[in-house]
């Protein structure tokens, strides 16, 4: 039996004793750290060194280790916790189920590289195959750091995936990764076989931070193996999307890729956090392909984008790129602008480009480059571009012409450089308006240190000449300027000093005569003196400055400035322009003495000037004051800007001053006050209040000799972030009536929202005679109320306005209106729309207008209607209509339909003044810009009129005396020049030349459908001669035929007889046979304009085959020295003219030299006499 109790004891230990010891040793926490400890002892501590300072939990179920460390092959790690959950009983079902392994703040310290290199091999990947299935539900590492002993220090803020490896094939599924502040790894899988070439699939979602950069972020898909790997990258950058995408291959024997990035109309500005202060490049479009091994890689470009002012930009080039050399085989730069392209060519190479001083050499070359974002108005032609040698040590060699505006120059640059210096030892800037020749050099290997010597510098800028000299250095934050200078007419600057080491800077310059600089100075003609001086101390980083300025006799415009005089201080530090005005006083013909009250003293932020703040500044006058103030506020936990203006008994005569050429003139003065509430944080509008009055304004009106007084004008307003509301009043002293408004706008920001309403009751008309001085009135009045609503996009208006005066009188045109009404009106049924209708009468005859307008669409429908309605009345013009026409505007689009008569006219010949007009190759510049006329374009007109001349209509003008008639029906389509057709005929006149007055047997101005300007000619007149009793009569005349561009002139009579003859009758009064010396030259004469028609056609044939200035006939004193001659301009100054004469074999030779603007020299020399003559002219307006 005892050998029976000892096997049974046997069995027992070994099925229940000793499994219940090996689960005591696990399961319990004493146990399993028994366990860890003796399993730590039996590893061989010269291969790993593992150790740790502390184990909760049990080895069968959970457990945390904390404190780690485990050092092998001169590699250390340390873990901060470990915590690991698992499965114990699948490893029965062959699996190793982890369901947590958390790695707290591990830390991997590298070895020391080795300074021998190992043999490179081809590397060869294992086939790895797991005897048991690893599942792990969630991995999570936070914290984990990379480092070594060479400054290698990297941060992995967490890490969390899922892993299943089973046999050779590994997946990660749920991966998520945050690396530091730049990269995150939304979400991904991986999975990858470990055996033969790897084969791979993965996707990733990814977001990428870079500073100034908004958030770039991507998807990626890889696939492939060892031998070929795809990667597609779908890249988002504020709805900005590029494509990339590579192929890999050889990635273990010779690795190989060709790579493309694709983009497509990407606004490069919005890649930016915020917006850069330069315009960036927009709509870019194409790709950048990139292809080759490790050894040698190949770039190709191909971009398009649209740039600021330009149409468009193309770079196209091939990069080829070695370990040892970069070969810019071709770039090129194409600019399209206004249908033209300007290229840009670059090519060159960089040898040993990856070593500290690689070998250069590049050249380019344009033909035209421009950026106007950059310098508007600015070209480079024809350029050529040379570096070459190496880094330390470069030469550079720029040729190129330099355009700006009208300036024009030739450039050409010799520098040398390093990489720490650049030094340009000459540089010619060389035009027809000036030049600049100067030396400079940089150099940053110590500190920035920099000198510039400008040995000749001049400049012409509209028609004044500019000369600089001087010399300027910079070291240490000292800046050192030796005699500088710049020198123009009636004007000096003149700088001298040291800024730094307790040193200033000095300057002074003067300007004796203002007036001088009119063409280049904006704005209106100026004249007067002004001179100036000051200091610039401190350092570059402090600077402080002083200032004084005194102007005499100062004219700008309509203002008149007996003096002027200013002085200030201050300085400009950490982006703040901090300045103390002192002083600051005037004295102006109509505004009188002002002066600053006290010192004022001024903060500027250079990054905001909006936020600038300033003390109270006021001026003051003798009873006027003006005053400007400035407080921060705070309220409702923001901080406010409030800004101040108040002026008290500020005078009106600004006003005449400002407006000269008005004929009103303003007295009195205005007291006044205004608040403008801004958010410091952005500058926004919050609030606005204020008010105008004045009790005793008032206007004259020089040409009526009219004074009108004004008992009260007030304005007042407030407004906020919502609402705004304003009133207005003004109430004449002696006139009966007043004018009152109001207006609300609710919610002014969005909808603006209209509420108010304009009355006025006026029983005199001399208020608007300020507003149209050549108006005149008896007994006239006006009255009007009107409601206003709608929004500020679309106002509604419900009125009426009603105009009446007995007599109304316009002094130009001297037009006397009597009996004159005007009523505009609408209702509630149509707000947009308001019946016109008016009627007055003028002279003898009366005329009404009737229809509607839009003012606010715009369009209008309008009828006229009248009867022998006197429109002109002057004493060279006397013009009555009758009118029946109609006018319709609408879409921008004025069409005219109707008929109108004229009954009566008398129209004589106009006083002409004598006027000389520039001629075509003058160029007018003002500030050094030219100064260019634009068009108005004029409204698109759609007119067919009627025009018909009644049996009264006289013309006495140009030598013309007679009564017209006849009809026109003119068109104007507005695409086309104006047509006519119809005729204008003379029903009875008489035409006077050379004393001689001709009977018009026949004229008429004939339109056949052609353009108006061009009518055809069908003009007769005669004479008729009685002889003396024994002779028969003789009749004389002229036929003008053709069109007014191209006139034909034939002459008959009666018995027939020459043209000379003719002429002689016509001109003359009588025949050649009685003819005086003088006579016959004035027929030669007559001849001559007889066939001048043949002259001129001759003429210009010769000077466009010549380039002859003049051919003509000149008649000279007598008959004998008539001659034909040629002239041209030699040159701007000199002018020689040859002639031949007609009738007698004379040569003569002319010429003409201006020696100044008011001396020229003129000589004639012939075969019978020679002379000359000095000529001084004296111009007086």
């Amino acid at each position: 039996m005892n050998i029976y109790k000892l096997l049974a004891t046997i069995i027992l230990l070994i099925f229940v004793g000793i499994p219940l010891l090996l689960w005591g040793l696990v399961a319990t926490e004493s146990g399993s750290r028994f366990v860890a400890s003796t399993a730590i002892d039996y590893l061989p501590t010269d291969v790993v060194d593992l150790r740790y300072e502390q184990l909760n939990g049990t080895l069968i179920d959970s457990f945390e280790i904390r404190d780690l460390t485990i050092t092998t092959g001169g590699q250390n790690i340390t873990i901060k916790s470990l915590q690991l959950s698992w499965r114990p009983l699948a490893l029965l079902d062959g699996s190793v189920h982890l369901t947590k392994l958390t790695l707290i703040e591990p830390h991997l310290q590298l070895a020391a590289s080795s300074s021998e290199e190992p043999p490179q091999q081809s590397p060869v990947l294992p086939d790895i195959r797991l005897p048991l299935q690893l599942t792990v539900d969630k991995l999570r590492i936070t914290s984990a750091r990379l480092s070594n002993n060479d400054g290698l220090n990297q941060e992995l803020a967490s890490l969390v995936a899922s892993i299943n490896y089973r046999n050779s094939d590994l997946a990660l599924s749920q991966l998520q990764l945050q690396y530091q502040d730049i990269a995150k790894l939304n979400s991904g899988s991986i999975r990858v076989t470990t055996t033969k070439n790897y084969p791979l699939k993965a996707k990733l979602d990814w977001q990428l931070n870079v500073s100034e950069l908004q958030s770039i972020n991507g998807t990626t898909s890889v696939e492939g193996d060892a031998t070929k790997v795809t990667v597609a990258n779908q890249l988002d950058i504020n709805n900005q999307r590029l494509e990339l995408a590579a192929t890999l291959t050889e990635l273990l024997q010779a690795p190989a890729f060709d790579a493309s990035l694709r983009m497509q109309q990407v606004d490069v500005a919005q890649l930016f956090t915020s917006s850069p202060s330069e315009q960036l490049p927009d709509d870019l479009t194409g790709v950048v392909q990139a292809s080759g091994s490790l050894e040698q890689m190949l770039v190709e470009l191909d971009l398009a984008a649209q740039v600021p002012e330009l149409d468009s930009v193309q770079l196209v080039g091939t990069l080829d790129l070695t370990e040892t050399q970069l070969v810019v085989k071709q770039l090129e730069v194409t600019q399209s602008k206004d249908g033209e392209e300007n290229r840009l060519s670059l090519q060159g190479d960089i040898n040993k480009w990856a070593s500290a001083n690689p070998e250069l050499t590049i050249s380019a070359q344009w033909d035209d480059l421009s950026y106007p974002a950059v310098i508007a108005d600015a070209a480079s032609q024809m350029g050529t571009l040379e570096v070459s040698g190496t880094l330390d040590s470069y030469q550079v060699n720029l040729n190129h012409q330099l355009n700006y505006q009208s300036y024009s120059f030739d450039h050409s640059l010799r520098g040398t450089g390093s990489s720490s210096a650049f030094t340009i030892a000459s540089s010619e800037l060389v035009g027809e308006q000036g030049q600049l020749i100067n030396e400079a050099s940089v150099d940053w290997s110590d500190g920035l240190e920099a000198s510039v010597l400008i040995n000749k510098a001049s400049l012409q800028l509209a028609e004044l000449n500019f000369n600089a000299k001087g010399s300027a250095s910079y070291r240490e934050d000292v800046l050192n300027i030796t005699n500088f200078e710049i020198t123009g007419p009636d004007s000096q600057l003149t700088v001298n000093g040291t800024l730094g080491r307790d040193q200033a800077i000095n300057w002074q310059g003067r300007i004796a005569n203002l007036e001088t600089y009119s063409a280049v100075l904006p704005g209106q003609n100026i004249a007067g003196s002004i001179a100036a001086k000051g200091t610039l101390s401190g350092d570059i980083q402090a600077l402080k400055f002083d200032v004084e300025s005194a102007a005499n006799d100062i004219t700008y415009g309509a203002l008149d400035f007996e003096q002027m005089a200013l002085q200030l201080g201050g300085g400009f530090s950490e982006n703040v322009l901090t300045v103390n005005l002192t002083k600051f006083s005037f004295s102006e013909a109509a505004l009188g003495n002002w002066q600053l009250d006290q010192p004022t003293n001024i903060e500027v932020p250079v990054q905001d000037i909006l936020a600038l703040s300033f003390d109270d500044f006021c001026l003051q006058a003798s009873a006027s004051s003006l005053c400007l103030q400035q407080r921060i506020v705070e309220e409702q936990s923001r901080s406010l800007n409030r800004l101040e203006v108040v002026a008290d008994q500020f005078p009106l005569s600004i006003i005449s001053d400002l407006l000269r050429e008005y004929p009103a003139r303003f007295f009195g003065a205005v007291d006044a006050e205004a608040w403008l509430t801004l958010n410091t944080k952005d500058n926004s509008f919050v609030a606005s209040e204020g008010y105008l009055k004045s009790t005793n304004a008032k206007v004259a009106l020089e040409t009526q000799n009219q004074r009108v007084s004004f008992k009260d004008i007030a304005a007042n307003w407030t407004a906020d972030e919502k609402n705004i509301i304003a009133d207005l009043k003004i109430l004449p002293a002696a006139i009966a009536g007043d004018l009152a408004g109001n207006v609300r706008i609710t919610d002014w920001q969005n909808t603006g929202a209209l509420n108010g309403n304009i009355t006025a009751n006026f029983s005199d008309l001399a208020l608007f005679q300020i507003v149209i001085p050549q108006m005149s009135y008896e007994s006239g009045s006006l009255t009007t109320d009107i409601d206003i609503g709608g929004t500020i996009d679309t106002p509604e208006f419900l009125g009426k306005l009603e105009l009446s005066a007995s007599q109304l009188g316009f002094t130009q045109l001297g037009l006397l209106l009597t009996e004159l009404s005007l009523d505009i009106e609408n209702d509630s049924t149509n707000l947009s729309v308001f019946t016109v209708k008016g009627a007055a009468q003028s002279s003898q005859g009366a005329a009404q207008i009737t229809g509607q307008i839009s003012p606010f669409q715009p369009g209008f429908d309008l009828q006229v209607e009248g009867e022998n309605f006197r429109v002109v009345d002057t004493p060279k013009l006397t013009l009555d209509m009758s009118p029946n026409v109609s006018a319709y505007f609408v879409d921008n689009q004025l069409t005219v339909r109707g008929e109108l008569t004229i009954p009566y006219a008398r129209i004589e010949q106009p006083e002409l003044e004598s006027t000389v007009s520039k001629s075509a190759d003058v160029e007018i510049y003002s500030a050094g810009e030219r100064v260019t006329t634009d068009a108005e374009t004029p409204i698109p007109l759609d007119a067919k009129i009627r025009i018909s001349l009644g049996d009264d209509v006289r013309v006495k003008a140009f030598g013309f005396d007679g009564r017209l008639t006849g009809s026109l029906q003119v068109t104007d389509d507005g695409k086309r020049p104006t047509t006519a057709s119809g005729n204008i005929a003379v029903a009875r006149g008489l035409y006077e030349i050379y004393g001689q007055e001709l009977d018009i047997e026949r004229g008429a101005l004939i339109y056949t459908g052609g353009v108006i300007s061009n009518p055809g000619l069908d003009l007769r007149v005669q004479r008729e001669f009685t002889a003396g009793a024994f002779s028969d009569s003789v009749q004389v005349g002229a036929q003008v035929g053709g069109t007014l561009t191209a006139p034909s002139l034939r002459l008959f009579s009666n018995p027939a007889m020459p043209d000379s003859q003719i002429l002689s009758y016509l001109i003359l009064g009588r025949g050649p046979a009685t003819a005086s010396g003088t006579d016959e030259n004035l027929q030669l004469q007559a001849a001559m304009l007889l066939g001048s028609q043949g002259v001129d056609f001759l003429g210009k044939d010769l000077k466009d085959a010549f380039s002859i200035d003049e051919i003509g006939i000149d008649s000279g004193d007598d008959l004998n020295t008539s001659s034909f001659f040629i002239g041209k301009h030699l040159s701007p100054r000199l002018y020689v003219k040859y002639g031949i004469g007609l009738l007698e074999p004379i040569n003569t030779f002319f010429l003409r030299y201006q020696l100044t603007e008011q001396l020229q020299l003129e000589s004639t020399s012939s075969t019978e006499a020679q002379g000359g003559d000095l000529i001084y002219v004296i111009e007086k307006d």
